[in-house]
């Protein structure tokens, strides 16, 4: 049984399941075709999800006219070369 993995009608992947249990007379039903969607569309929700994150930490850390990073980007990246130059040199 397939079920794809949809996104705005876009197919990101599918989701295969081979064998539903050990002996071959089991076969798949409506539930277990409904279980595969819902988790399908779960997976579709989640890498979206992460999409807009990283959308979001793009745009939290750059300038939007200048598509350069931003101060804060800046003073974050400093401080932690910083702490990461003292601790390597056993200050």
């Amino acid at each position: 049984m397939s079920a794809p993995i949809l996104l705005d009608r876009q197919v990101l992947g599918v989701i295969n399941v081979a064998e539903k249990g050990e002996r071959i007379e089991e076969y798949f039903d409506e539930i277990d075709l409904k279980t595969i969607c819902s988790i399908s569309r779960q997976i579709a929700t989640a890498i979206e999800n992460l999409r807009l994150y990283k959308e979001l930490h793009y745009l939290a850390i750059t300038d939007a006219t200048t598509n350069l990073h931003n101060f804060r980007y800046f003073s974050k990246t400093l401080e932690y070369e910083l702490k990461r130059t003292k601790r390597l040199s056993g200050r």
